[in-house]
């Protein structure tokens, strides 16, 4: 059985976030756009509903949990255009902005976290690679570095 992470409780909660924009509905937000008071972007992403922590015992479950993850403007820019997948988006973000949070009170109402103890690669919530979303226009992948074939100056034309 693949282990699930269990997030790290301190007592309180770590941060507070509110829906920004719904990027992919399906039977309520399957994958959204939020902001902290600060204005820093995050995309959470529906989990399984199944949670398990690392020992495999079922976690309790008041409403729907989201993975989060705080996410530069750039690379949610290159996610919504289609140019990265959710999966790389999630695990290029950076390792101390990965959350869990429980929505229990619907999308309007903010939306409390508790920060990842594991890192993303282990924790069994990612999503398969090749999930694409093209809700803007298309924005260039960024150039290969001169050392991979093909890379260069020359392919930033």
């Amino acid at each position: 059985m693949k282990g699930y992470s269990e997030p790290v409780h301190s007592g309180g909660c770590t941060k507070t976030i509110t829906h920004h924009r719904t990027l992919v509905y399906h039977d309520g937000p399957h994958v959204f756009e939020a902001r902290d008071v600060m204005g820093s972007h995050y995309v959470a992403v529906l989990v399984d509903s199944d949670l398990r922590d690392a020992r495999g015992h079922a976690m309790k479950q008041l409403g729907d949990s989201y993975l989060v993850a705080g996410i530069a403007p750039d690379q949610l820019r290159l996610f919504r255009s289609g140019a990265v997948d959710l999966r790389t988006l999630l695990l290029e973000s950076d390792e101390s902005e990965h959350y869990l949070g429980t929505m229990e009170a619907g999308i309007d109402q903010p939306l409390q976290l508790e920060r990842f103890s594991t890192p993303l690669v282990d924790c069994g919530f990612l999503p398969d690679p090749g999930f694409l979303l093209h809700d803007e226009s298309r924005v260039p992948a960024p150039p290969q570095s001169s050392s991979e074939p093909g890379g260069g100056a020359e392919n930033d034309r």
